[in-house]
């Protein structure tokens, strides 16, 4: 599943101080690094890195690893897109008995964690129990890796990409006004994956990233956004459904409580 992506704007390509730099910044803030060429990077980055935190209670960590990770005093919208129909993963017969008790059933089928934990049967049924653990200890029991996959890649002439860049910077006469510039070169920061806590890690990833090389972050916005986004510091001004600013901006957006990114 791919994620929000956000965009870097620059003025002209990195030097190569510059990319140095930038690949030292991925280096650093990975788990996992790999780079497919000069200035395209395949990385994990804990959320922990970018300024994420996990304000779970101690206890809670271990059974239910990073259901969820929150910037400080930030919370989410809901997301307004249909949920996905997934068809029914067959029973494994080694993972699953029935036990009979008199006039009762008891089901003994257990969903295996990575670390060898099962989850409470309330995690196991229906909706309404789903719902019930839920309201019990106040989100979902999903295990989620606390590393976040990201595609980072500079992309330009004499970079690679180049179709890439001219297609996302195809037609662009207000952007451009308000950049003041042509962009020459691009950065995309690609999340591969689609929760709350992406969202998050792209703004902040995106803003570290901006630290280094420059640039302006140009970001789609959802219905409704432009509000929310209008009196924040750091924003440069809107065009074609885009806001442009600085990586102030993305790290003022991120403290919002209705921040959220294009999916």
């Amino acid at each position: 599943m791919s994620g929000p992506t956000l965009v870097i704007d620059l003025a002209e390509p990195l030097s190569p101080a510059q990319l140095r730099e930038f690949r030292a910044l991925m280096v650093g803030l990975s788990s996992r690094f790999a780079e497919k060429r000069p200035g395209f990077f395949d990385v994990n980055v804990p959320a922990e890195r970018l300024g994420v935190e996990d304000r779970r209670e101690e206890d809670w960590r271990k059974p239910f690893p990073l259901p969820l990770l929150v910037p400080r005093q930030a919370t989410f919208a809901p997301s307004r897109r249909p949920a996905r129909p997934f068809a029914a993963p067959a029973e494994n017969p080694s993972t699953s008995s029935t036990r009979a008790f008199g006039r009762h059933t008891e089901s003994t089928h257990r969903t295996p964690l990575l670390d060898g934990q099962t989850l409470p049967d309330a995690a196991l049924g229906n909706a309404s129990a789903d719902e019930e653990l839920t309201a019990l200890v106040g989100f979902g029991p999903q295990r989620e890796d606390r590393d976040r996959p990201f595609l980072v890649y500079l992309m330009g002439p004499g970079v690679g990409d180049e179709s890439i860049f001219e297609a996302e910077h195809e037609d662009e006469p207000e952007a451009e006004a308000l950049l003041g510039f042509r962009p020459t070169h691009a950065v995309n920061v690609s999340a591969c994956c689609n929760r709350e806590i992406d969202h998050v890690a792209t703004a902040l990833l995106t803003a570290a990233v901006m630290d280094v090389i420059g640039g302006v972050a140009k970001a789609e916005l959802p219905d409704g956004q432009e509000s929310v986004v209008a009196g924040l510091p750091g924003v440069l001004g809107f065009a074609d459904w885009m806001a442009l600013g600085t990586a102030e901006f993305l790290r003022a957006w991120v403290g919002h409580p209705a921040f959220r990114l294009v999916k």
